[in-house]
């Protein structure tokens, strides 16, 4: 079981991914090709700039080996969570 990594923003899911694709020893090019979506998406997850799909953005995770989970959050939502 790998390690959880807490991501609260898509600046931080940008660096995971980013980090990852390397870890792969991979180009933006070859992510893309691999997941089957255009390579200005895995530039944007990456950079955080522009918006990427949803569905776009899991298949990228996937053939990352990463995956996306949903955990409630002790406390609710603070409103320093919601600034962007």
């Amino acid at each position: 079981m790998g390690k959880s990594l807490r991501v609260t923003s898509v600046s931080d899911l940008g660096r995971v991914v980013l980090a990852s694709r390397k870890q792969h020893g991979w180009t933006q090019a070859e992510l893309a090709g691999r997941a089957a979506v255009g390579r200005s998406a895995v530039q944007k997850l990456e950079a955080a700039w522009g918006t990427v799909n949803l569905d776009t953005a899991l298949r990228i995770l996937t053939v990352l080996s990463l995956d996306l989970a949903v955990v409630e959050r002790a406390g609710g939502v603070m409103p320093e969570d919601l600034v962007p």
